[in-house]
């Protein structure tokens, strides 16, 4: 089983990791807006900077502006489980087109990655993960950068994400002598900047590996000692339960009347859901 940070975020909830992760159920619910919003910007963004990977470059002091049609080009072409009006596609589009009008075109051969997938192995885990952006900023010098639609925080010591992009891209380019890492607020068009030290990245990987720790533990336990589901891995109440996709599946909602995506199979994935409880 590859780990990742992602897998990490969603273990806070444990029910919604045993359905994401352990049975792949199919959602109940459509996609959240702004989860949604966020994927069509990354979209756009992406578009626009591969094809400025493959420029032969520009006057200096021209903004990726220049690149604004290969970002519709790639929103229109994006789909996802659920329909994307229109309407949604012209909004990122537009936060799409501020970012770019602000940030200037990298030189020829600057731009080392976008999207870029990496793996990695720490202490036997296999850890995967997607960089937004890969920068060259010097001659031994790399920047890492990650496109936050929402909040951002006001420093990056300790972010799980930037720590193992950043060790990830010090393994991936043993060259650099220094390599910085950005959460671009792509609403306030700023960006929060840091660097980690060698220890900070290891510890920031060592809390990422303890989730993997707990996950694989509570595997062993509903596997070889009987645990129930429901206890091993228990739904949680947060902020975060709006925008879950999986809510007409969990206990804390089973009283709720709730749209869904599909009525056919979010009612054979309850029956699949309920016979895994019951027989735990």
């Amino acid at each position: 089983m590859a780990w990742s940070v992602s897998r990490a975020e969603t273990w806070s909830c444990r029910f919604r990791y045993w359905l994401h992760y352990e049975q792949h159920v199919q959602p109940s619910q459509r996609v959240d807006p702004q989860r949604l919003h966020g994927r069509l910007v990354h979209v756009g963004l992406a578009g626009a900077y591969e094809r400025a990977a493959l420029s032969n470059g520009w006057p200096a002091g021209t903004t990726m502006i220049a690149y604004a049609e290969h970002a519709r080009t790639a929103i229109d072409a994006y789909t996802d489980r659920d329909p994307i009006a229109e309407r949604q596609r012209e909004t990122a589009l537009a936060e799409v087109e501020r970012v770019l009008r602000q940030l200037p075109i990298p030189a020829k051969g600057a731009i080392l990655g976008v999207e870029m997938p990496f793996r990695m192995t720490v202490n036997r885990v296999t850890i995967d993960g997607v960089v937004d952006l890969i920068l060259r900023t010097g001659v031994d010098t790399i920047h890492d950068r990650d496109w936050k639609t929402g909040a951002t925080p006001d420093e990056i010591v300790l972010h799980p994400q930037m720590g193992t992009y950043h060790s990830a891209t010090r393994q991936h380019f043993p060259w650099a002598r220094q390599i910085t890492v950005g959460l671009y607020s792509t609403r306030r068009l700023e960006e929060t900047t840091g660097t980690f030290s060698q220890e900070t990245a290891d510890h920031v990987l060592g809390r990422l590996l303890d989730k993997h720790r707990e996950v694989t533990e509570t595997a062993r336990l509903v596997r070889q000692q009987g645990v129930s589901i429901l206890d091993a891995y228990p739904p949680r109440a947060s902020a975060a339960c709006a925008r879950c996709d999986y809510r007409s599946y969990c206990p804390l909602f089973e009283r709720a009347s709730l749209p869904v995506r599909d009525e056919a199979v979010v009612a054979t994935e309850k029956k699949r859901i309920d016979h895994l409880i019951h027989q735990s």
